[in-house]
């Protein structure tokens, strides 16, 4: 009796050291089986962009031929163990990067800029083969996502959490990672990775464990009562090319209870197939994909609808000012946001600003659009922004005289010769709401500088209102005095004339 007691003793210690990893290489318990994470699959499309969202402006797509479609496919793989991978963090390969703590903008969090990594193309079957080799058989493919992209569409793949909790804004929140993968009208290819998770509201960064390298790391962990759902987005600097093979994305598992397990998704994007099992799931995926943008944009248009104007700013502009605070991608961020909302000024001054004024440039910016009643009473939203930020840092260094000659080249090729008179243009600025109210002032003030003394000042005005629309008819700056006084008169009655004839109408 005694020794069944001690073999059932041995027996059960065997059993424990095996499962912990500590049992002797000879030992015949079979590894207890692969758990999966228990997660919900979807794929759907939409017209616009990794960026922009769903755009309820942007029509649907005029070609529908499968030829005419990229394929799009993404297969994700779960690790219940990931190894360390010599690859660099995702926030060193980040175009842009933004985080929503429910309708606050925040900085990402250190898991989201260190813990998830990206493999380009050339790296990616160096990878896989690596990870195979040290994860044995303790993984296994979880789902292939395949999509279809038309110019300006959008095919995004989400895993998520069926678990859903309670929050204030939203009753049914669940934890979710997505991938968007677009393409533009000129073809190009932009890749964005989304993460929703469950934060506490607030400045604070203790909705996490302090030591994100602690084994129970759970950055999706919320705080009791008062959650807020946060958003964090990486838009990638180089995605994967047409034709040019899969790249990875490497990710720590969000999901709870999975705090050692993680995820290798491969995403390639290729021309149509013309033949083979492949063709037939493209076709499959361009008819869902015209399907999809179809129902998307209506969805999008009454979204649009009931969204109010001035909120819609609001959540463009705290994005951009965040990703403005950043020092590494200032520049980066500048050149993207101004050439994507026609800030021609900002966009310029972007490319020439030299590296010691960049930040001074970058908190011009933020500092104007936080002004009281700055930047969210602006028609034309970030655009604005970014040309006001622009400009009030152009004006300071022309007051300080430090301005450098290609810098106050760009005010005279903007303004005209009210580019050599710093309080002028300030006044304006303070004084307009919009681009169009500043650019009418700027005109004005340049129809002043036509009866200047001085021929430079009237050549530099004539020349900035010529290039913009009708100048007074007759008038040439080389002009004697009473020649150029008599063609500005005709034209200034001319005006007054026109003013007043639809008061004068019955």
């Amino acid at each position: 009796m005694h020794r069944t007691r001690f073999q059932a003793a041995a027996y059960a210690a065997c059993f424990v050291f095996t499962v912990v990893g500590c049992g002797s290489s000879g030992s015949k318990n079979e590894p207890p089986p692969l758990v999966l994470p228990d997660l919900q699959y979807g794929t759907r499309h939409f017209a616009g962009s990794a960026l922009s969202g769903p755009d309820p402006d942007r029509p649907e797509p005029s070609a529908t031929e499968p030829s005419e479609a990229f394929g799009v496919t993404c297969r994700m793989r779960y690790y219940e163990a990931l190894p360390e991978l010599d690859l660099p963090p995702l926030g060193t390969e980040a175009r842009m990067i933004g985080t929503m703590r429910g309708e606050d903008a925040i900085l990402a969090s250190a898991v989201f800029a260190t813990h998830l990594h990206y493999a380009a193309p050339d790296r990616t079957p160096e990878i896989l083969d690596r990870l195979a080799a040290q994860t044995g058989d303790r993984s296994a493919e979880l789902h292939e996502f395949d999509g279809a992209l038309f110019p300006n569409t959008c095919a995004v793949f989400s895993a998520t959490s069926p678990e859903t909790v309670e929050l204030a804004i939203d009753p049914e929140a669940q934890r979710r990672v997505a991938l968007l993968v677009s393409r533009d009208a000129d073809d190009r290819i932009d890749v964005a990775f989304v993460i929703d998770q469950l934060a506490k509201p607030g400045d604070g960064d203790d909705v996490v464990p302090e030591d994100p390298d602690a084994p129970d790391f759970d950055p999706f962990r919320s705080e009791q009562g008062g959650r807020v759902l946060q958003r964090e987005f990486v838009l990638l600097e180089t995605p994967p090319r047409l034709d040019g093979g899969p790249a990875l994305l490497v990710v720590p598992s969000p999901f709870e209870g999975d705090a050692r397990g993680g995820f290798a998704t491969t995403i390639e994007v290729t021309r149509a197939p013309q033949d083979g099992p492949r063709a037939d799931v493209h076709a499959t995926a361009v008819a869902a994909c015209l399907t999809e943008i179809r129902a998307e944009n209506e969805k999008a248009r009454e979204a649009a609808r009931r969204l109010d104007d001035q909120e819609l700013d609001a959540r463009q502009i705290a994005e951009a000012l965040r990703n403005l605070r950043i020092d590494r991608v200032q520049r980066r961020t500048l050149v993207f946001l101004t050439s994507s909302t026609g800030a021609l000024l900002a966009e310029d001054l972007a490319l020439i600003v030299e590296e010691s004024g960049l930040a001074a440039y970058a908190n011009a910016i933020v500092a104007y659009s936080q002004q009281e009643g700055g930047a969210l009473e602006a028609a034309d939203g970030l655009g604005w922004v970014l040309e006001r930020g622009a400009y009030s840092y152009l004006i300071a260094k022309l007051s300080d005289e430090t301005i450098r000659p290609s810098e106050h080249g760009l005010l005279l090729k903007y303004t005209g010769e009210v580019g050599n008179f710093p309080a002028v243009l300030e006044d304006a600025l303070l004084a307009s709401k919009s681009r169009e109210d500043f650019l009418r002032r700027v005109a004005d003030e340049n129809r002043f500088f036509l009866e200047d003394h001085n021929v430079s000042a009237r050549v530099r005005a004539f020349d900035w209102l010529s290039a913009r629309g009708p100048v007074p008819a007759g008038y040439d700056p080389l002009d004697d005095a009473q020649a150029r006084r008599a063609a500005l008169t005709a034209d200034r009655e001319r005006r007054e004339s026109e003013n007043a004839a639809p008061e004068s109408r019955p």
